[in-house]
């Protein structure tokens, strides 16, 4: 659809035209103008559709990477595994910690069951899914807790999924770059076709004066006067640069792909120039998706972890002569931790470490690596006898493991402002239990709460020995929670990545307005886009809900959104929203 190809090609299949049919072109090579003109046309055509096939094909692999995957169905009394792409509404699935929700579904039956959504929300908090209260599962979710029963109630472009899929083809437009050529091939065309018009005419007038004085009149010379005006055409439209502006945007998009950055439309290259405004999601993208311990409150100290590895003990120290962390304690933290999760850690093929299960659980587990244990090892020397799941009303979830006959230790993890009340003593930094004075549990409060200020995500560990009769059916059915012993209180978050604030520094400097969208709560979100760089500490940038933004009349819309930096609480059709506005 290019123009400069287009009248490239006419011209050249009527220059060709024109030297076949002339016996005397054809003695003299004429029509290689016309086969020269069409080969420089197929070049440029050739290395388009040449880069367009390897991009496809690369967005192929990947995709079926990462959609070729079996699902366990239930079709006629049998349980099977069958892809993905095979699956249609009425299907009953079978869904465990770990898997990802294959279509929309309706749960019919589950056992404790929660789902991340973060792919559809950017909220990476587990949500509990129960048959009465909220049944409905996503296409694009994964299971994070729990297994469950489904049947699936949309499949393909019908799911949510899909839908989001759907709004994202659009009609391709033209670049500026796009428009600037076309205009000067216009132009181009425009004078070129006058100058060749002109001089057609001129030797025709001229030609039928000489012919009318010689008597003499040869047609031969009209189809020469002709060829003549293509020729002019021709030399007027710059047959090159179609060619250097494709290789050129090819080249940038190679240079993209070094850096893991796939194009899919290669005049993508050239748009993204002159962008004037980018709006990011926050997890994944300016964060790093993984969740991670970054903070801890251990035997009163608070101690911070950056990439990983314990830095020096900050404010918050008991005493100035606050011993470091011992062995011991350690070791119960560690067991602590490894015994009351469910998640794992999976090592790819890559390297990377993936994460199963739910996102604060696998956080926990690489936070005793800092400490030198494995979690696999200490589940295998500490196996649990009894797991109290998540309880949402308590806040908390509980596993018990035998630690001598007839004896248990209950490992416990929750909520702090609640859990802390059930705590009468707490360990200190050899590992040995104290009691919690009501001072120290005000302490802890506020301690919890600077965390939680600063963005984090506070969970408190604790435990408690307790004795078990083997005819107490009650310890069966309801943990023992009571007078535990507090283990520490961990402060989890999604760090920024290390090269985002850079970046952000950059786009603003160049003119480019940065937004961030996501679906964290306004407060959260506003922490992290001060700490990504979008707002500064004095910056007056507007902060807003989805559900307040949907709500605008769509002027109000365009014209809150010059001001607009970091849109909370957002919907896939807010973020879509936000862009076409």
């Amino acid at each position: 659809q290019d123009l400069t190809i287009l009248i490239l090609s006419a011209a050249a299949i009527l220059s060709l035209a024109i030297n076949l049919a002339v016996e005397e072109n054809r003695h003299e090579y004429g029509y290689l103008e016309g086969i020269a003109i069409i080969i420089v046309v197929m070049v440029v055509v050739l290395v388009q559709a040449s880069i367009d096939y390897s991009k496809e094909r690369k967005f192929r692999q990947l995709n079926s990477v990462k959609d070729n995957y079996d699902v366990q169905t239930i079709r006629e009394s049998a349980t099977t595994h069958i892809p993905v792409a095979e699956l249609v509404v009425g299907d009953v699935v079978k869904l465990s910690a770990g898997d990802k929700v294959p279509a929309d579904a309706i749960l019919i039956h589950g056992s404790r069951l929660k789902t991340n959504e973060s792919a559809m929300t950017g909220e990476p908090i587990d949500i509990d899914k129960d048959e009465k209260r909220d049944c409905f599962m996503l296409s694009g979710t994964s299971v994070s807790e729990g297994t469950g029963t489904a049947v699936i109630v949309a499949v393909g472009e019908s799911s949510q999924w899909g839908i989001i899929l759907a709004g994202l083809i659009v009609e391709p437009e033209d670049t500026p770059l796009q428009n600037r050529l076309d205009r000067l091939a216009m132009t181009i065309g425009k004078i070129g076709l006058l100058m060749a018009t002109l001089t057609f005419f001129i030797l025709l007038i001229r030609w039928i004066v000489d012919s009318a004085r010689s008597g003499h009149w040869d047609g031969l010379l009209v189809l020469e006067y002709f060829i003549d005006a293509v020729t002019i055409v021709v030399v007027a439209v710059p047959e090159g640069l179609p060619l250097a502006i494709t290789l050129g945007l090819a080249f940038a998009m190679r240079k993209m792909m070094t850096d893991q950055n796939l194009v899919r439309r290669l005049e993508a290259c050239e748009t993204m120039g002159s962008a004037t405004q980018l709006n990011a999601d926050k997890t994944g993208t300016l964060t790093q998706n993984r969740m991670t311990v970054v903070e801890a409150l251990y035997a009163g100290q608070m101690i911070s972890f950056v990439e990983g590895q314990e830095s020096e003990v900050e404010a918050g120290v008991i005493s100035s002569g606050a011993m470091e962390l011992s062995e011991e304690f350690k070791k119960i933290a560690a067991v602590s931790m490894a015994v009351n999760t469910q998640a794992n850690l999976l090592v790819g093929e890559n390297g990377l470490v993936e994460h199963l299960g739910s996102k604060t659980e696998c956080a926990l587990l690489q936070h005793m690596e800092v400490w030198g244990h494995d979690y696999k090892a200490l589940r295998d020397a500490n196996p649990s006898s009894r797991i109290y799941l998540f309880d949402s009303t308590k806040k908390r979830m509980s596993t018990t493991q035998e630690i001598a006959p007839g004896k248990f230790r209950v490992h416990c993890k929750g909520a702090p402002e609640i859990v802390i009340n059930i705590c009468s003593s707490q360990l200190n930094a050899q590992g040995v239990a104290v009691p919690l004075t009501e001072e120290g549990r005000q302490e802890t409060t506020r301690k919890v709460d600077e965390m939680a200020s600063r963005g984090l995500r506070t969970l408190l560990l604790c435990m408690v020995d307790v004795d078990h009769a083997g005819d107490d059916e009650l310890f069966w059915t309801e943990a023992p929670e009571r007078d535990m012993t507090l283990i520490g209180v961990v402060g989890i978050k999604d760090p920024v990545r290390p090269e985002t604030k850079e970046a952000v520094r950059l786009l603003r400097g160049a003119g480019v307005t940065v937004r961030m969208v996501t679906g964290d709560n306004p407060l959260t979100a506003k922490f992290i886009a001060k700490e990504a760089g979008i707002l500064g500490e004095d910056d007056n940038g507007l902060v807003m809900e989805g559900k307040e933004f949907r709500k605008m009349s769509e002027t109000a819309r365009q014209k809150i959104a010059l001001d607009l930096r970091v849109l909370a609480r957002s919907t896939p059709n807010d973020k879509l929203m936000l862009v076409q506005t």
